[in-house]
């Protein structure tokens, strides 16, 4: 086949025209282990510290320098905020802020607007974290951690703050995640790899992410006793359920004459409707 070698003007290209057809084929598409990305979305999300430079309180700031004690006092009886106290210390650690000291970050339970909504007071020697529900706790300490960022230092400005969200459900999903799909038709829970390690979803938390997108199919996650799964998909999933970046409540829409003990309640035909569910860790799921 004859190429031409010149442009619009006649004048000669030094390369051939981006559309030109190449000599050598394409090279291959790099395979999974050259995905190095990976191992840092698995690394603490303080380890490489704060940067920012020594510098002295201003007029305006509490000063936190001399260190700082973690006072929990919001009730939390079942530990969610367990992850959000853990990334504070961490945080506190990484700026060389001791865990000692006078100035005190404790949180506390006050009535706010709406779901996820807190409040920051602050004062000489301490910062109050207030919220109605876990996840305001959660966000006002990821705020209080953002502050100090940006006052490169363990200063935070003096005076109140008090923010709800505007968007409610922000869901992200895995990118490099499997959809379940050909030509490798990998599954996100019963794949070997962990999509979402620890240090990544604790990332997606920092962005403001509460909810995650899974391609799941259902029928591979319980067992129906109508219809049990073929042999190929009786296989236990490697992660009965992700500890997302709250507790989970998804509507699962339940269809015409679907037997209710795959809901994990009595036998016999329901009604068409919504039924909140969330996974029991076990082969049922309950209502």
């Amino acid at each position: 086949m004859h190429r031409c070698r010149h442009g619009f003007g006649g004048e000669p290209l030094a390369q051939p025209p981006p559309w030109a057809p190449r000599d050598a084929p394409p090279p291959a598409q790099p395979g999974d282990e050259t995905w190095t990305f990976i191992d840092d979305l698995k690394a603490p999300l303080w380890g490489d510290g704060l940067g920012g430079c020594p510098r002295a309180v201003r007029p305006g700031e509490a000063d936190l320098s001399g260190g700082v004690r973690i006072e929990p006092r919001f009730p939390d009886p079942d530990g969610h905020l367990a992850t959000a106290y853990a990334d504070l210390a961490d945080f506190l650690a990484a700026g060389g802020v001791s865990r000692s000291g006078t100035a005190v970050i404790e949180t506390a339970r006050a009535a706010m607007p709406g779901f996820e909504a807190y409040r920051i007071e602050v004062a000489p020697g301490v910062c109050r974290i207030l919220a109605a529900d876990t996840e305001g706790i959660r966000r006002g300490i990821f705020a209080v951690e953002a502050m100090m960022r940006e006052a490169e230092g363990p200063f935070l400005p003096l005076g109140r703050r008090e923010r709800r969200p505007f968007i409610r459900s922000r869901i992200s999903r895995c990118f490099f995640g499997p959809i379940k799909r050909p030509p490798r038709y990998r599954d996100e829970l019963m794949d070997d790899v962990d999509y979402y390690p620890d240090a990544y979803l604790n990332r997606l938390a920092h962005e403001g992410i509460n909810g995650l997108w899974l391609t799941i199919a259902f029928q591979d996650l319980c067992a129906p006793s109508l219809a049990p799964p073929p042999a190929h998909r009786r296989r236990e999933p490697r992660r009965s359920w992700l500890a997302l970046l709250r507790p989970p409540r998804p509507r699962a829409r339940v269809p015409a004459g679907q037997r209710s003990d795959v809901m994990g309640t009595s036998p016999g035909p329901v009604a068409v409707g919504l039924a909140r569910a969330t996974c029991s860790g076990t082969l049922k799921v309950g209502r």
